[in-house]
C-alpha cells in the first residue's frame, strides 16, 4: 500500500503521455486507474483466498496447547498422559498441520499467481 501511495504522483504524471488503453479506450489518468484497481483487485483476491488462515492458525494454537498440557500433566500425576490420551491429542496436532498446509498451499499459489500477473499486467493493458 505505501508502495502504491508513492508512485501515484508519479503514475498521474506519466499518465497525460498515455492517453488511450488497447482494451478500454480513452480513459483519464489511465496508468493511476490501472494501478489502483490491479492493487485493489489483488487485494480483495488475497483477502478472500485467505479469510480462513487467522481461524486455522488459533486452532493449531489450541490444539497444540491442549497436546502440551497434557504432556505437563503427565509429568506430575502418572494417570494423566496415557498412550491413548497422547496418541489421540497427537493425530489431533498432526490433522491440523495437514489442514494448515492444505490451505497455505492454494494460498500461496493464488498468491504466486497473482504476483506473475502482476508482471505482465502493464504490459497487457500497453501493448
Amino acid at each position: 500500500v505505501m508502495t502504491l501511495v508513492a508512485f501515484l504522483p508519479l503514475l498521474l504524471s506519466l499518465s497525460k503521455h498515455v492517453p488511450d488503453l488497447p482494451f478500454l479506450g480513452a480513459v483519464p489518468y489511465s496508468l493511476f486507474w490501472l494501478a489502483l484497481t490491479w492493487s485493489i483487485f489483488g487485494t480483495v483476491l488475497l483477502a478472500v483466498v485467505g479469510v480462513k488462515l487467522p481461524g486455522i492458525a488459533f486452532r493449531n494454537q489450541r490444539v497444540e496447547a491442549a497436546y502440551r498440557k497434557e504432556l505437563v500433566y503427565g509429568e506430575d500425576d502418572e494417570s494423566r498422559a496415557t498412550p491413548p490420551t497422547v496418541s489421540d491429542l497427537f493425530s489431533n496436532v498432526r490433522r491440523n498441520y495437514f489442514r494448515m498446509y492444505f490451505h497455505y498451499l492454494y494460498f500461496n499459489m493464488v498468491r504466486s499467481i497473482y504476483n506473475q500477473a502482476d508482471s505482465v499486467f502493464v504490459y497487457f493493458f500497453l501493448v
